[in-house]
């Protein structure tokens, strides 16, 4: 019997559990704390790359704001010294990450540039003559081409932080007036500042040795990120090197530091409390207990297991568990195959009921056009659209005019008859495969057109007015004799950003608009 056969094995189990510890250990546990601390030092240093590169980050937000403020769009037209007096003096440098401010114009000469002196208290300005400017000025066309807003670079055995912008207004981003550069040093006080952050002994690789400089490091997108090495420097510690590319994407310099394996150690020392029991006893104890386990246990449930894994990923409740060959497994295989059965029996039931019930949710039942349900959730995808395409979007109220008179001459069938019959006109006045009509409420209809502009938006609601004046459905009490429409339209394009609210608000106010200028007409 099954049973007999697993309390032996568990009694071997346990037997033996001392020296099959110290096989699954030696086996298993010290490669993954191995791979463990490997990956930890590899995050870490991951960690640390991207603090500095976040300190870019930093440099890039702030030139941001500078080159899309219009205070510095109206100086690079005018030059006016009230701006660098007010913005450009020497406290913003000593009280800012700042080593360098240059302006160059759309050309790529040199503007205005002031900078700080390397003894961090003089503040001068500065021409292209300058070589940090000059140099600057020989990188940035490379930076700009390459799509790369921040970056770094060195010059004269120093390395800096660079972030550039485009100057243009605020309120219009497509008439740049030129560029706006920021340098941060990268020097000793930066990197003890960066130290104290991570609390890690950083040490600053500059410049790079051959073997340390290899070839171009891979980008992460439109930007080239730090590489990290782990190394295995002995026994005891790891080393953790974290190359930083420059503009051209080549290693510039790195930084280094020494992880002590503190996790491995602790592992490996665990197995010398272990290391006396008999290694040949624990592995024919696995050996017995695998062989065992797997003919009677595990290869008929792994089959089973496979059969459970093909069920789930097909959503195919027709297969069917094959017979058992142990009695063991016979009960268990014939419930599975009576309840795959009747859930396969209540899932096509499901299926069908949900299919029917999601129809009948979005179908107004007088008109056969989608409901109002159907309208916010069509409307929800358009606007998504919308907004990240910049494809347009137009949307037509449409409302029966003196309906409230109609019912009440006509009565409330006679109503009907007409609604069914407007939903007939705006469902034939539509060409497109997707645009949009539903019953919005009582006698409102909405029609949503993608893709649409103004003026086909007034090409529809043209077709739909000719509609009801060719078809003369006969209204009494309307002073024109017949039955017409008043529609409100909105259109919503790359150029305007509102709400769906909004949205919706400026066609409804459009369709009060043409009640109130005297129906049977639409406005915009």
């Amino acid at each position: 019997m099954l049973r007999n056969k697993i309390i032996f094995s568990v009694l071997l189990v346990v037997l033996l559990s001392s020296v099959g510890q110290i096989v699954i250990n030696r086996a298993l546990y010290l490669p993954f704390v191995n791979r463990l601390e490997f990956n930890d030092a590899r995050l870490e240093g991951t960690r640390s790359g991207n603090a500095l590169v976040r300190e870019g980050d930093f440099l890039l937000n702030l030139c941001t704001d500078w080159a899309f403020w219009d205070d510095a769009y109206r100086f690079m037209a005018d030059r006016n010294e009230e701006f660098i007096q007010t913005n450009l003096a020497p406290d913003t440098f000593r009280t800012g990450p700042y080593r360098l401010f240059a302006f160059f114009t759309s050309r790529l000469n040199l503007f205005f540039a002031r900078r700080l002196e390397p003894d961090n208290v003089a503040v001068r300005d500065v021409d292209s003559r300058d070589s940090l400017v000059s140099h600057l000025g020989e990188i940035l066309p490379s930076a700009i081409q390459g799509g790369q807003h921040t970056s770094f670079f060195d010059h004269e055995g120093h390395l800096y932080i660079l972030a550039w912008q485009a100057v243009t207004p605020s309120e219009n981003r497509d008439n740049p007036r030129g560029y706006l550069a920021m340098l941060r040093e990268i020097d000793a006080a930066f990197l003890n500042e960066l130290a104290t952050q991570l609390q890690l002994p950083l040490l600053l690789v500059y410049p790079l040795k051959p073997p340390e400089f290899g070839s171009l490091l891979p980008s992460t997108g439109d930007r080239v990120g730090p590489d990290v090495r782990v190394l295995l420097r002995s026994p005891v510690a790891l080393q953790v090197s974290i190359r930083f590319p420059g503009i051209n994407r080549h290693p510039l310099f790195g930084l280094q530091y020494v992880k002590p394996r503190n996790i491995y150690m602790a592992g490996f020392q665990s197995q010398w409390v272990v290391l006396g029991v008999s290694t040949l006893t624990g592995l024919l104890a696995a050996l017995v207990l695998w062989i065992l386990l797997r003919r009677s246990l595990l290869v008929p449930l792994k089959g089973y297991a496979d059969y459970a894994k093909r069920i789930i990923e097909e959503q195919d409740y027709g297969i069917r568990l094959p017979a058992a060959k142990n009695l063991e497994f016979k009960g268990m295989v014939d419930a599975m195959n009576q309840l795959l059965s009747k859930v396969q029996v209540r899932t096509q039931s499901l299926e069908e009921d949900k299919n029917q019930l999601e129809e009948v949710a979005a179908t107004d039942a007088l008109t056969g056009l989608a409901n109002r349900r159907a309208f916010d959730d069509r409307l929800d995808r358009l606007w998504a659209q919308c907004t990240t395409t910049g494809r347009a979007l137009a949307l037509i109220l449409v409302d029966v005019d003196f309906f409230k008179r109609f019912n009440d001459h006509y009565g409330h069938l006679g109503g009907d008859a007409c609604l069914q019959a407007v939903a007939e006109i705006l469902r034939n006045s539509l060409r497109r495969p997707e645009d949009f009509v539903c019953r919005y409420g009582g006698e409102e209809f909405a029609i949503l057109l993608p893709g649409s502009d103004k003026e086909g938006a007034r090409v529809i609601a043209s077709r739909i007015k000719d509609a009801f004046t060719s078809l003369q459905i006969s209204h009494k009490e309307s002073p024109l004799g017949i039955v017409t429409v008043s529609m409100g339209i909105a259109v919503e394009g790359p150029e305007t950003h509102t709400a769906i609210k909004d949205f919706i608000d400026r066609a409804d106010q459009n369709l009060y608009a043409a009640k109130k200028a005297g129906r049977n007409r639409f406005e915009e």
